[in-house]
């Protein structure tokens, strides 16, 4: 006798010795409301501000790296305020919980002020984000 199971497709006829455990549903061909790919990455948007020092930059991209990831746009700008500087990543990801993770390792940071975090959908090449939350200039 075999170690493995043997799964079989539903509705397919049993052998005599069923060993067998019939296939889970599928939940994406059953619920038509569920995302074709439900675990396809998803596309967060983090919005920082922080102060202007030449180390600032690296240091946010430091919680990304760690991971593993490449953000898919990046961006910053001098903010009105003197000193600080308004930050902007995009970001695809896993879970919510995974952007949450990276916004609390950004927020330890001794240079950032403030993180924000949104799900977004994905920007075409000629549009663009705009730094209202923080009053970028």
């Amino acid at each position: 006798m075999s170690p493995f199971i043997r799964l079989r497709a539903p509705g397919a006829a049993a052998p005599s010795t069923d060993h067998s455990l019939p296939l889970a549903p599928d939940p994406v061909s059953e619920d038509p409301a569920l995302p074709a790919r439900p675990n396809a990455p998803r596309l967060f948007a983090f919005t920082i501000r922080a102060i202007a020092e030449a180390e600032t930059l690296p240091r946010l991209l430091t919680p990304f790296s760690k991971r593993g990831l490449v953000p898919k746009r990046f961006s910053s700008r001098a903010g009105l305020e003197p000193g600080w500087m308004s930050i902007w990543v995009e970001a695809e990801l896993p879970s919510r919980k995974a952007a949450e993770s990276i916004a609390s390792s950004l927020r330890g940071s001794l240079s950032v002020d403030a993180v924000l975090v949104e799900e977004t959908q994905r920007l075409t090449r000629h549009e663009t984000r705009s730094f209202g939350a923080f009053a970028a200039g």
